[in-house]
């Protein structure tokens, strides 16, 4: 419920001060979502991954690329041009960090 994939049936939840399901794009801003499971797309980089997940969290376009670069480089996947290869070629811990 707190990351808007579904309504809550009761109660209140908010997320620093914004209303859940009422301000969700503005929580949305604000959280994080890692699932158990692989949600990566093999065939996209992962350049094309960071720049999808900037744009469902809403980043502005003039601000992604500076953004997404800098993620790369906090992941370690400038080694080796990590960050244009498909994403289904990854090890198990850089998918995890993807």
């Amino acid at each position: 419920m707190l990351t808007g994939d579904i309504n809550p049936t009761s109660g209140t939840a908010y997320i620093s001060g914004h209303k859940v399901p009422k301000d969700m794009n503005k929580a949305r801003l604000l959280i994080g979502y890692c699932p158990q499971k692989n949600t990566l797309f093999d065939k996209l980089t992962a350049r094309e991954h960071l720049n999808l997940f900037a744009t469902i969290k809403g980043i502005p376009s003039k601000h992604r690329k500076a953004i997404v670069d800098d993620k790369i480089k906090k992941m370690q996947l400038t080694e080796y041009d990590k960050a244009n290869r498909c994403a289904g070629t990854f090890s198990g811990g850089n998918k995890r960090k993807l």
